[in-house]
């Protein structure tokens, strides 16, 4: 499985997840913002409710992380979470190259 969503048609947001980034601090308009900007995809851990990762820049600069479900049947993605880059995250942002 590749981490990079392709082909996304629709990202949704509701209440959960809306309430969920509010709680950190992060904004749904931020979270399009990172995945505007070329983040860095990953696959999330396993054992987390998310199945990607993406580290990237908002336009403002600050650098997130954002966790999703990525259902590739629909095409569509849902972000559940999000946070400012911990250092081990920024620094795999920065060798990706993506700085």
């Amino acid at each position: 499985m590749h981490p990079r969503p392709e082909s996304v048609v629709r990202i949704t947001f509701d209440e959960a997840n809306e309430r969920e980034l509010i709680r950190h601090r992060v904004t749904p308009g931020e979270v399009i913002e990172v995945f505007d900007n070329d983040p860095l995809w990953r696959t999330n851990r396993r054992d987390r409710a998310g199945n990607r990762q993406a580290i990237g820049r908002t336009y403002g600069g600050r650098l997130l992380t954002v966790v999703a479900i990525w259902d590739a049947s629909t095409r569509v993605l849902r972000p559940i979470t999000a946070w400012e880059a911990s250092p081990a995250e920024r620094t795999s942002y920065v060798n990706s190259g993506r700085v």
